[in-house]
């Protein structure tokens, strides 16, 4: 039938849930991935194992997975990956396939909680739980406490009283007795032969000698812990002893007791002592390892080192419920956790575990709320709170300042901040998804919201989730994925895409409940069925999995020890925004789409047809369409009919598909098409007849 009208658009530029909406969008593209070189839209992907072997994560815990996190060592050569499951903090293991266990005992986070956050922090990994299991820094397959949460033990020093042992005739000139200890400190005495030996005390007789001690940890990171109280003073009077070329007095060793042992980690113990009837106390020696208990000093007052640091220079752990941690400048950077919610802690440069007593900032003066996440990006930390976000900037030399950034907007989703390439910083926040971006180096920034084309979805979003939501950059795929939940869901049901052309689609079914991209461009998923073997769950199963250009849509369990067998493909849906063809009154009479799209060999989709913008009632074609070979052209071979060395590569061709659409007048047209065939489409088009009869008056 001959047609008086046509509307083009031959490229479509992503979902727009506004009105009125731009010629090129389109109210729903569910699925689909972006193609910049054809400017297509297409739905080669879905989700594999992330090992090959049969189960993919063989033994592991069940559960959603609630973290994962994902860093590299030597340019990408050593990848490490670690995930939280099953109230378990376990590390990928590529060599067995498998994994192992760094943490136990963990309680999962609850549906208003984040999961477990990561930071890196020279050779260290940090994590922290928000308190449901105390934060530790990891390393070559150990786990060590995060930070000193005790003050060391006060060590004890004996008294160099008692009977004098040694003979008049004797050349050794200690008060107390080599029996008094035991190997190796007696050796140590026994070394001692000369008066002028640099031993403690003075030398004229009757004179008082006390001296006090302190103890401290020293871990593998460089962290001094705080130090232990003072000993007793160690008394005692110089003594004359008798010689046969006259009396003579002499200097002696001190032993000190009960030295504590440190932590995992710890290398050794530092021991501060006064000098001699002193208050200050100075840096004697270290007490290697993390075994020894007995020090024997015998290093004279002139062999003291510098000053002890100051008690507030180092204290115990004050962040030990954080929920949120990053490193900035050489420094540490944590929250306080539930207990102090607008506090800021920061470390000692290159010591993760110190802390001083006065190094914290509080942003509790400034309403916005409790801080929900750190990030740090070029010379800024950004601080993320409710509803506000902050600046830190400076160094640990010159002091660091914080400054607020802007108020009435700000994230309870920790994990979904990312970088996006020549962009800047994005994240989910409430109401939709805003970028951070401007001139970092000069402080210049600007906060835009990004997500006015898909507004409408955040208006279903569960708030009280916002804390499990999950996002990350695919710099393969030049795309950013965000997952949350909608619709009262305790799962991340609903996907958001924001892709390299600036537009936005949606992903469904995926399954999500972590996001991690490796150190290869593969985006791995934590997966939120948590069972490989139960018939009922299909989709990506148990532990881990990665988005791969594998056309499945993840797994379904046989049970009965059987493996898992591909689940089919994602449905990929598309609908077109809704057409008045430049004048609402007049009625138009559709007759045909023709889709612009490249070839995929011989497959199928459902089409359906609405009017006057009513999406609950659809006009669809009684039988599936069949597409997609060129219809003036001979058939290409398709995947699984030709035979080997018997067909030639075939390119793909943009070619039009026409569907024939049976309508009554209308005022406004849409369509829509679902598929779970390879589909790429770039745009359509539209031809109708238009009618002189107009709308008719509104009802009486």
């Amino acid at each position: 039938m001959k047609t008086d009208k046509k509307t083009q658009v031959p490229i479509i530029e992503g979902i727009y849930l506004g009105y009125p909406s731009p010629e090129n969008s389109c109210t729903r593209l569910d699925n689909f991935k972006y193609d910049d070189q054809t400017k297509a839209w297409h739905n080669h992907f879905g989700i594999e194992k992330y090992f090959s072997n049969a189960a993919g994560m063989p033994a592991s815990p069940t559960g959603r997975v609630d973290s994962l996190y994902v860093y590299g060592r030597h340019q990408g050569a050593g990848q490490h990956i670690i995930f939280e499951q099953g109230g378990q903090i376990l590390e990928v293991n590529g060599s067995t396939e498998a994994y192992n266990v760094l943490k136990t005992s963990v309680k999962s986070p609850v549906q208003n909680q984040p999961p477990a956050q990561f930071c890196e922090f020279g050779r260290y990994i940090i994590c922290v739980t928000g308190g449901r299991t105390a934060p530790f820094k990891y390393r070559g397959g150990q786990v060590m406490p995060l930070g000193w949460s005790f003050r060391t033990s006060d060590p004890s020093g004996a008294d160099p009283t008692g009977t004098l042992p040694l003979s008049a005739t004797s050349n050794d000139y200690f008060i107390q007795s080599p029996a008094d200890y035991t190997a190796p400190e007696a050796a140590a005495l026994t070394v001692v032969k000369d008066r002028d030996f640099p031993c403690l005390g003075s030398l004229t007789a009757t004179d008082r000698n006390a001296y006090s001690y302190k103890v401290s940890a020293v871990n593998e990171a460089g962290s001094e812990s705080p130090l232990s109280s003072p000993t007793s003073p160690v008394e005692w009077t110089t003594t004359s002893i008798a010689k046969p070329s006259g009396a003579v007095t002499s200097r002696t060793a001190v032993l000190l007791d009960n030295i504590f042992t440190g932590p995992p980690g710890t290398v050794y113990r530092k021991v501060y002592r006064t000098k001699r009837n002193g208050t200050s106390y100075y840096f004697c020696n270290i007490v290697t390892g993390n075994r020894e208990t007995k020090y024997v000093d015998y290093i004279g007052d002139d062999g003291l080192a510098a000053l002890a640091p100051d008690a507030t220079e180092s204290v115990p752990f004050p962040a030990p419920s954080a929920q949120v941690c990053a490193t900035f400048k050489n420094c540490l950077f944590l929250d306080g956790g539930r207990s102090n919610p607008t506090r800021i802690y920061f470390s000692k440069p290159l010591m993760p575990d110190t802390f001083g007593a006065f190094d914290y900032f509080d942003v509790g003066t400034r309403a916005g709320g409790s801080i929900t996440g750190l990030f740090s990006y070029y010379n800024v930390l950004l601080v993320f709170r409710e509803r506000a976000i902050d600046i830190i900037t400076g160094d640990s030399v010159n002091g660091f300042q914080i400054t607020p950034f802007i108020d009435t907007v700000g994230t309870s989703s920790p994990s979904t901040i990312s970088v996006i390439p020549n962009r800047g910083v994005m994240f989910l926040a409430s109401d939709g998804v805003y970028l951070i971006g401007g001139n970092f180096q000069q402080l210049r920034l600007e906060i835009n919201k990004v997500s006015g084309p898909i507004d409408e979805i955040f208006e279903r979003m569960n708030k009280e989730q916002l804390p499990r939501a999950v996002a990350a950059y695919h710099s393969a795929w030049k795309e950013w994925q965000c997952f949350f939940s909608v619709g009262g869901s305790p799962l991340l049901n609903q996907g958001i895409v924001l892709h390299e052309n600036g537009s936005w689609s949606t992903r469904s079914s995926c399954h999500v409940s972590a996001l991690a991209e490796d150190c290869n461009g593969n985006m791995i998923i934590g997966s939120d069925i948590g069972l490989a073997t139960a018939s009922s769950l299909a989709a990506a199963g148990n532990g881990l999995f990665v988005f791969s250009g594998k056309r499945i849509g993840g797994y379904i369990g046989a049970g009965n020890g059987v493996p898992p067998v591909e689940a089919a493909p994602f449905t990929s849906s598309f609908r077109s925004r809704w057409h008045d063809f430049g004048y609402p009154s007049l009625k138009k009479h559709v007759k045909y789409i023709y889709l612009y799209m490249w070839t995929t060999g011989n497959n199928q989709m459902q089409f359906s047809w609405y009017r006057d913008r009513d999406w609950s009632t659809a006009t669809s074609n009684t039988s599936p369409l069949t597409y997609i070979q060129r219809p003036d052209h001979s058939d290409q071979p398709v995947y699984g009919t030709a035979l080997w060395n018997t067909a030639n590569w075939q390119d793909t061709f943009l070619t039009q598909i026409r569907v024939d659409v049976g309508q009554f007048g209308c005022s406004d047209f849409a369509f829509e098409f679902t598929t779970s065939a390879p589909v790429q489409i770039t745009g359509y088009a539209i031809e109708l007849n238009t009618s002189p009869q107009e709308t008719i008056g509104a009802k009486k």
